[in-house]
Order: structure tokens, then C-alpha cells, then sequence
């Protein structure tokens, strides 16, 4: 890896919106550090001391992670700012989710590590259990709104933590036209508090879920004027599903090709409040099925589909995070380092992205724009 000779312009110029906030040495401590996260991958504090070609302390940067004051209130409102300020938002899609930060070494001494259950390799692990609030608008507008730590011992539970995190951003003007989360937000207490809020929301549901099937009224007493049924029995005797795919061409021989079969149907979810319509997607290729619901009952099923398929950038934006940002490879171990590096991350993917629709909108590039092409750029830079 090539020495790092000064500040890239994208950070020099992206992180002034702290100035004010934290002083011009924890800024520029700041700033060399998310330097040296674009640039090198890591966030291991004497790799980025000895990265810098001019001399630098890692004490310094251990003493700005640790012990500097930093209001971190006042610097998520500055950020939130900056965002709503670098482009017009119109309404855009709140995306919930949660990631776990492994650690296999070092684990008693980082702040924040539990053992949580890890649902991606089902097993139990170590690491910081964090839940993302991520905003999408369009193609080329998305970006981190906000996060909060996962503690077993706090009374909060994951849902309790992600309507936290919607009314924060709410209260600070991002606007929301559709929440969407996975299955595992996909329970009653979520639900109810969005519905409070006047969200519309689509989730995914389990497919353990059940569903209130009304019996014709007999004249004698009953307690239940229904019986349940299970969600995949339910929707396999819904009638006319709707195929989505292309249509062949008979001049070239190319033959018709489905895409996914989707089935819809409103009914009541035993146990989840209100009236639902539930949309069953089948995917031919991948011989995968997901069952979602909604709120919007006027949403053709081929909406709602589209509109869950949009919650897959929270998921690119952990990748960029594990991947090309060392998330996981941070050993700091105080609380206030394991925040800075969170805010860092949620700056760092906000001002790339900023970047590539920038250049979109200036027509500057001709190529893709990628998350992994800013940072190459950003390599040039360093280079030349």
C-alpha cells in the first residue's frame, strides 16, 4: 500500500460540517483517520499512524477516540443537515435492519460485545449487535440516517430501537414514503407503532405466521368467529396468480421467460393489528419464496415487490462497511471510539454515494459508479 500524503479533498471538503462541533484538532485527527479507512481498509490506530508519511502519534488518535469531548448529538444533527442540504429530498424509503460487528479477538476488552445470536451463519457469537435506520431515494440517493447499539441488558428491545430511530428522523425532516424491514421486525409491538406514526410500511412475514380465516356465522354461540390457518396454506389456494417475465420472440426463437409468480390477497394476520394484504413471491430461477405484507391495501402486488427488492442497499451498505471499511477489524475499546468509528462509517458511505450522484448528474463519467470505483479514485488521488 502506497503512504498516505495528505487529506483527500472529498473528506477535506465533506466533513466540515463538524467545524464547530468538535475542535479543528479533533477534526483534523478525524479526518485523517477517515483517510486512512478510504485508503488503506483499516482501522487499527499505529497501521494508520505509520500510513501518514508525516509524523503522527497513534497516541493522538488514541486520545481523540477515547478521551476527546465530542457532543455526538450535536454532530448526528450536523450530519443531518449536510444531508438534507446536498440534495432536494422529496420522499424517500426508511430501511430497517440490524448487522452483527464480529470480534474473534480482543472481545473482553471493546466496549459493547455480547453474545448474540448470529441468524446469517445460525450459531451464537460474539460482537457489537448495532441497528441501522438507512435512507433511499431514487436510484442514486441513499445513505445512513442514524444507528443505536443493541445491549441485552437495556429493557429496550431491537424494535424499541428501530421506531427510536425513525422518529429521530422524522423529527429532523427526512421524509418517508415506505418502511421496510426483514421478517425479524415483522411483530406486533413494530407494527402498532407505525401505525401510529401514519408510516405505510412493507414486510417480509415467517412463514409460521397465521391467518384469521372467517366461519359463516351458524346462529349458535361461539367465542372465535374464525379459525386460524397457516400463511403458505392460505395463499396456495389464492386464484389467479399473476405471472411477471418477458415475452418470447418468435423472429429469433427466444422463448418466453418468467421471472417470479406473485399471488395477492387481503386478510387479517393473527396476532399483528388491522388488515393486511399479503403477496406471495415465487422465484422461478432461485426456486425461493417470500411472503410480505402491507399496510397499503390499494398497492398492486407487483408494487410491493418492487418496493421490498429496494431494502437490498442496507445490505451493500454492511458489505462496504465489513469489506472496504475494516468495521470489523476496529479493536478500539472505549465507547466513545466505538461511536466515532460509527459516525465515521455512516459519514463516509453518506459522502461517497453524495459523490456518485454528483458525478451521475454531471454525465463527468462514462463508466459505472460504484462504491469500490470512489474509493479507486480516491487511490488515484492519493497516488498522484
Amino acid at each position: 500500500m502506497l503512504p498516505i500524503n495528505t487529506i483527500l479533498s472529498m473528506i477535506q471538503e465533506g466533513l466540515e460540517f463538524l467545524r464547530g462541533v468538535v475542535t479543528d484538532i479533533q477534526l483534523r485527527n478525524l479526518m485523517m483517520i477517515a483517510t486512512a479507512m478510504i485508503l488503506h481498509g483499516r482501522f487499527n490506530l499505529s497501521a494508520i499512524s505509520r500510513a501518514w508519511l508525516k509524523e503522527r502519534s497513534a497516541n493522538a488518535f488514541s486520545h481523540c477516540l477515547k478521551k476527546a469531548k465530542i457532543n455526538f448529538k450535536e454532530a448526528t444533527l450536523a450530519l443531518a443537515r449536510m444531508q438534507q442540504q446536498s440534495t432536494t429530498l422529496i420522499g424517500g424509503r426508511f430501511i430497517i435492519d440490524d448487522t452483527l460487528e464480529h470480534h474473534s479477538r480482543f472481545c473482553k476488552f471493546i466496549a459493547w460485545v455480547c453474545r448474540h445470536w448470529d441468524h446469517v451463519f445460525n450459531k451464537t457469537a460474539k460482537g457489537i449487535c448495532i441497528v441501522f435506520l438507512y435512507y433511499s431515494e431514487g436510484k442514486w440517493i441513499k445513505f445512513p440516517i442514524g444507528w443505536r447499539v443493541y445491549l441485552k441488558e437495556n429493557a429496550k428491545t431491537k424494535n424499541d430501537l428501530a421506531i427510536e430511530l425513525i422518529k429521530e428522523a422524522l423529527d429532523r425532516g427526512f421524509p418517508c414514503s415506505v418502511v421496510l424491514a426483514d421478517s425479524w421486525f415483522c411483530v406486533k409491538p413494530f407494527i402498532s407503532a407505525l401505525q401510529k406514526l401514519g408510516l405505510r410500511y412493507v414486510l417480509e412475514i415467517k412463514t409460521n405466521a397465521t391467518v384469521q380465516v372467517p366461519i359463516p356465522h351458524t346462529g349458535r354461540k361461539r367465542k372465535y368467529w374464525y379459525k386460524k390457518k397457516n400463511i403458505v396454506k392460505f395463499m396456495q389456494y389464492v386464484r389467479k396468480p399473476r405471472i411477471i417475465g418477458f415475452v418470447g420472440d418468435l423472429e429469433t426463437g427466444k422463448p418466453d421467460k418468467e421471472l417470479y409468480t406473485i399471488k395477492e390477497k387481503v386478510c387479517k394476520i393473527h396476532a399483528l393489528p388491522g388488515k393486511h394484504k399479503v403477496i406471495y413471491s415465487y422465484d422461478k430461477e432461485r426456486n425461493s419464496h417470500k411472503y410480505l405484507i402491507t399496510n397499503e391495501l390499494t398497492w398492486e402486488g407487483v408494487k410491493v415487490v418492487k418496493e421490498y427488492f429496494c431494502r437490498w442497499v442496507i445490505e451493500e451498505f454492511f458489505r462496504n462497511a465489513k469489506q472496504h471499511l475494516n468495521m470489523e477489524g476496529a479493536c478500539v475499546r472505549s465507547e466513545q471510539g466505538v461511536a466515532i468509528k460509527l459516525l465515521l462509517l455512516t459519514c463516509i458511505d453518506s459522502l461517497i454515494h453524495m459523490k456518485i450522484a454528483k458525478l451521475v448528474s454531471g454525465k463527468s463519467q462514462s463508466g459505472a459508479l460504484t462504491f469500490q470505483s470512489i474509493i479507486r479514485l480516491a487511490i488515484y488521488e492519493n497516488a498522484e
